[in-house]
């Protein structure tokens, strides 16, 4: 989740680590929306956060250690949202190859 983004953007998220020295540092994420979340409090509390600040969710896969060996003790992030940027980031799990059409 990032916030700031508001309650129209669905779209994928491009997130690495700061800096990103290689292109399999990087991947490609759904944000979560407001479905996902469970209640308006919630919401509410997540945007009171400054503009563009990615929350990662709890979970047995976590996202950080997946770009560059991430962490979350201060670690910066680049967070890219722009569809037409996004859309033509190139995935290849088996390459474990980020690449741009």
């Amino acid at each position: 989740f990032i916030t700031g983004l508001g309650k129209r953007f669905l779209g994928n998220v491009f997130l690495t680590r700061y800096p990103c020295t290689e292109a399999k540092d990087g991947l490609v994420a759904r944000q979560a929306g407001m479905n996902e979340i469970k209640t308006d409090d919630m919401y509410a509390f997540l945007h009171s956060f400054p503009f563009g600040l990615v929350i990662f969710p709890l979970c047995e896969s976590p996202l950080p250690p997946k770009m560059n060996d991430g962490d979350l003790d201060g670690d910066l992030y680049f967070a890219l949202w722009d569809h037409q940027v996004v859309s033509n980031i190139i995935i290849d799990d088996d390459e474990d190859f980020i690449g741009v059409e």
